[in-house]
């Protein structure tokens, strides 16, 4: 099943309006895009700068994520000063690695329920299956933030 982590409930009274956060990392969580099946992996070993890539579920530690709420990252489990990064600063097209955590918005993402979005100011990117190639081991990048199935995102409770 999927989870929604953050929900903002807005009624016209302004007394009425809650923000909802969770509380301590959230975790650990599958990533998977409904559309292909396909889950988010890390290539090869767990090391700064690889690439996160599409692949069928293994229930491997390489393929669970924690979501950060205090720093607004995706944790790798296997690693946890690892965090989703976009590879060479927060632009159209680049890729999706893990790299250590260092707070840039490259760095800052945000799981919404249905896409998972990068929080750098002034941007409206998400992490997008290029093309919509649903391969194993075909590479994450990030793109204009469009919805459409290639955006599409679930996380689902590894435990």
């Amino acid at each position: 099943s999927s989870r929604v982590l953050w929900t903002l409930a807005v009624t016209q009274f302004e007394n009425q309006c809650w923000h909802l956060e969770p509380v301590g990392m959230q975790g650990p969580f599958f990533i998977k895009n409904p559309k292909s099946g396909m889950y988010l992996d890390v290539r090869g070993h767990v090391r700064p700068t690889a690439a996160v890539v599409l692949a069928a579920k293994n229930g491997g530690i390489s393929q669970q994520w924690f979501i950060d709420p205090s720093t607004k990252s995706i944790r790798c489990a296997s690693a946890k000063d690892l965090v989703f990064d976009i590879w060479g600063g927060a632009e159209d097209g680049h890729a999706v690695t893990v790299c250590t955590f260092h707070g840039n918005g490259n760095q800052m993402f945000e799981a919404t329920g249905d896409a998972i979005k990068c929080l750098q100011p002034g941007k409206n990117l998400a992490v997008d299956i290029f093309g919509g190639i649903t391969n194993p081991g075909s590479q994450l990048r990030v793109y204009g933030h469009h919805g459409r199935d290639n955006q599409q995102w679930v996380l689902e409770p590894a435990v």
